[in-house]
């Protein structure tokens, strides 16, 4: 599938645990998109026949790859086949890697991580699909939030503490 590149485009997301919902609902916010935000399976049943096209559609499955094969179908009987899956695993990396082999062709991501985590693998999973992402985050004034990596983050602070090291040494 050919992704128009402009930003706004329309991610469903699908997840029963309210703090995965809410940092997935920001991250999207975040990446220059549009969120809509569905609490569980009901609710997207409900919009099933209606004239929405998604993106990508971030779903909330627990750890049992079985289960999450079967939502997944169930889901995709709604958004459709060609709209890409981005799992979100409530589990651990056991399950994940389980969850990856049986349900092949779709990212997994862990529900378990940061918001700023969440942002960089988010964007990482847009970017492989070829969906564009916005290259700053959110901004205000004169204030931007960028999300990083935890490797970023260490240089960051390496950086900081040399300059620092550095200034109190020239007194």
């Amino acid at each position: 599938m050919k992704w128009r590149h402009r930003l706004c485009q329309r991610i469903a997301i699908l997840d029963e645990a309210p703090r995965s919902r809410e940092l997935l609902r920001r991250a999207v916010r975040v990446l220059g998109h549009s969120p809509l935000v569905f609490e569980s399976m009901k609710e997207l049943l409900l919009t099933q026949g209606t004239p929405q096209r998604y993106a990508l559609l971030c779903l909330g499955v627990s750890g049992n790859a079985r289960d999450a094969r079967f939502v997944v179908a169930q889901a995709r009987d709604v958004v459709g086949t060609d709209v890409p899956v981005v799992l979100v695993a409530n589990a651990g990396p056991a399950a994940i890697s389980r969850m990856r082999t049986y349900l092949a062709g779709d990212d997994v991501l862990a529900s378990s991580l940061t918001f700023a985590q969440t942002c960089v693998s988010l964007a990482a999973i847009m970017e492989r699909r070829g969906m564009p992402t916005v290259k700053y985050g959110l901004t205000w004034g004169d204030y931007c939030f960028l999300p990083v990596s935890k490797d970023r983050l260490r240089e960051a602070r390496a950086q900081a503490t040399t300059l620092q090291r550095e200034a109190l040494a020239s007194f």
